[in-house]
């Protein structure tokens, strides 16, 4: 994600108050994989730490909230969602996932399409270019699966931590009533709507 300007100017602000850990899931990685991973980068740090968990990111950010509130200071959540069924009909979810599997190409472009509709075309063929040279199309097919498959619908309520959920309105991965309806299921969660 270096190689992208926005996220460069992005982790920067944050960077500039606290010591910021980035890591992504690995090829074929389960929920589980996902949730482990988590705790042994947190168990790294050695203290509490807050979360920023965006997209299905935010599912393994919940459930790691929810089993270690101990370790978990506060959290922000950036576009999430509760249950991956959620996102599309299963007919659209399984039309994206055809796509991506027989063109990586292709589908590494749509993707990009829905993920960032607003940037610049500059900004979105970066990001393509980012996906193809990082994982295959089989990898990107097995990864939204999975991100189909999360449910954290029941650790919701069991997060303690202080929790901003973000989400933007007119989200064409995500759509916003599930951001809206995260945040509605975590306890004292603060919720805001960016246009």
């Amino acid at each position: 994600d270096w190689g992208i300007a926005g996220f460069q100017r992005f982790a920067r602000l944050f960077a500039d108050r606290f010591t910021v850990i980035r890591y992504d899931r690995l090829p074929f990685a389960t929920f589980e994989d996902e949730l482990a991973i988590l705790s042994t980068v947190v168990d790294q740090v050695g203290d509490r730490v807050s979360l920023f968990g965006g997209s299905s990111g935010g599912c393994v950010s919940v459930a790691y909230a929810a089993t270690h509130s101990d370790r978990v200071e506060r959290m922000v959540l950036y576009g999430p969602y509760a249950r991956g069924a959620d996102i599309a009909s299963a007919e659209s979810r399984e039309s994206i996932v055809d796509i991506v599997g027989r063109d990586w190409r292709v589908g590494s472009r749509l993707l990009g399409d829905m993920l960032m509709p607003d940037s610049t075309a500059q900004e979105r063929s970066d990001f393509v270019r980012l996906q193809r040279s990082c994982i295959t199309g089989e990898e990107a097919v097995h990864s939204m699966r999975t991100l189909y498959g999360h449910d954290v619908r029941a650790y919701l309520v069991e997060i303690q931590a202080p929790t901003l959920v973000i989400h933007r309105r007119h989200d064409r991965a995500i759509p916003f009533p599930l951001g809206r309806d995260v945040a509605s299921r975590i306890p004292n969660a603060s919720f805001v709507a960016l246009e």
